[in-house]
């Protein structure tokens, strides 16, 4: 690896195989790039698999921490565990690493030495972009208003999310249109994870049959890409380009949302240069929220309860894998547990969480449970036509982000603080 003292990295994507093979994995890999090497006349260490092989670190991003820790027993390997909310495992994990010190208030006593404060990563890493956040996309007029339209990341949220959000949008335009006001530029980026097939699946899966049974505006939704070949401009706005265009239609003429998505030397990094260029973001529940909030864009939040059963898996577990089970009892399983959930919950939206610790009014709104599409575009539409209401939202939302990163942890950066950590255990 190019970092001193680490000889590898196994990715995500790599985690069923890590976990049916175990360590031998590593061999396999190692045999494979032998056969590659040779090949191509290149030598490989043989001995960077038996390195890999003799220990190593789990680190916990995010997700559901069981399997992180499932992860390192199967290898042997230490554990830490990044964690944004709650400590659920601190009998099983080598180490936490806390977002914030108000989490120790929260650990039994006897586990709080193996966790460690390092600050918000997200907060972080939005600050750290946010310089380069002024290459925002270009705008036709000054006048251009540009929506974001942000769907969600998991399948279990893009089935609902992304024809509820499409439909939330079409609204927006309609609303806009009637009422006198130039209809603003939608933008759509997927998320690193996404890809446009996974979203053209779920349009196909669900889009005529939810907007039928819930009375949506829109029709049949397609994904359109511009060609390889075709002299189409491709506008890059940071690490993300404009690749195409999602078409939808609907009652009043036909939807068109830009299409963005990770350019091929991104590293996966979120667009935070296009999330800066965006007067507002219709977005549901996640991380995305707190980048959001990092860079000061107002939101309306969503998290639309409809064909609540389809959220499979999203609750992770034990009671993810329960919601997979067929002939109809996966889904009582995910209809029980999401409406206890939702009901359990307070402020979903990062800015909101961080507005109910500091003892301030939240200044994001959100619309759970069985909402409306209109009901959405109306919440999006006064923001849109007051920009002084924008502005003291955008105000609020750096307050609340600035106040997060007051707490910096126990010295140097957050991903200093988990990448010590990490070398801690090795």
């Amino acid at each position: 690896g190019k970092q001193k003292g680490i000889d590898g990295v196994a990715a995500p994507r790599q985690f069923l195989w890590l976990l049916l093979l175990g360590r031998a994995f590593f061999v396999v890999r190692q045999a494979a790039a032998n056969v590659v090497a040779r090949l191509m006349r290149r030598k490989v260490p043989a001995a960077r698999a038996r390195r890999l092989r003799q220990r190593g670190v789990v680190l916990f991003l995010g997700g559901d921490q069981m399997l992180a820790i499932l992860l390192a027993w199967r290898l042997r390997y230490r554990c830490v565990l990044y964690a944004e909310r709650a400590v659920l495992w601190p009998n099983l994990a080598s180490a936490y690493v806390l977002r914030s010190r108000a989490q120790l208030a929260h650990v039994p006593a006897r586990w709080r030495h193996k966790c460690h404060v390092s600050g918000d990563l997200l907060l972080a890493l939005a600050r750290k972009r946010e310089s380069t956040a002024a290459q925002s996309t270009k705008r036709s007029s000054p006048s251009e208003t540009i929506v974001g339209v942000l769907p969600g990341s998991k399948r279990a949220k893009l089935r609902i999310g992304a024809p509820f959000f499409l439909s939330s949008a079409a609204s927006l335009m309609s609303q806009m249109s009637t009422d006198g006001v130039k209809p603003p530029r939608f933008v759509l980026p997927l998320a690193p994870t996404t890809t446009a097939d996974d979203l053209q699946a779920c349009l196909d899966d669900t889009t005529d049959d939810l907007a039928k049974r819930f009375g949506w505006l829109i029709g049949r939704a397609r994904v359109e890409m511009f060609e390889a070949d075709s002299d189409d401009v491709r506008e890059r706005c940071g690490s993300y380009e404009h690749v195409g265009h999602v078409v939808a239609d609907h009652r009043d003429g036909e939807l068109v949302v830009e299409l963005w998505a990770p350019s091929s030397d991104s590293g996966g990094v979120p667009p935070f240069e296009l999330y800066a260029s965006m007067d507002l973001a219709l977005t549901t529940v996640g991380t995305n929220t707190a980048e959001l909030g990092a860079l000061g864009v107002p939101m309306v939040v969503c998290l639309p309860s409809h064909a609540i059963e389809d959220f499979r898996g999203a609750a992770g577990g034990l009671l993810g894998l329960l919601m997979q089970l067929p002939l109809g009892v996966g889904a009582a399983v995910a209809r029980r547990v999401n409406l206890a959930l939702l009901s359990q919950s307070g402020h979903l939206a990062w800015p909101n969480m961080w507005a109910d610790a500091a003892g301030v009014t939240p200044p994001v709104p959100e619309l759970v449970g069985r909402v409306s599409p209109e009901e959405v575009a109306e919440s999006a539409a006064s923001l849109l036509v007051d920009a002084t209401a924008r502005d003291s939202v955008r105000d609020a939302l750096k307050r609340l982000a600035s106040a997060q990163e007051e707490d910096t942890g126990e010295g140097g950066t957050p991903t200093q603080e988990v990448v010590r950590c990490v070398f801690a255990q090795m």
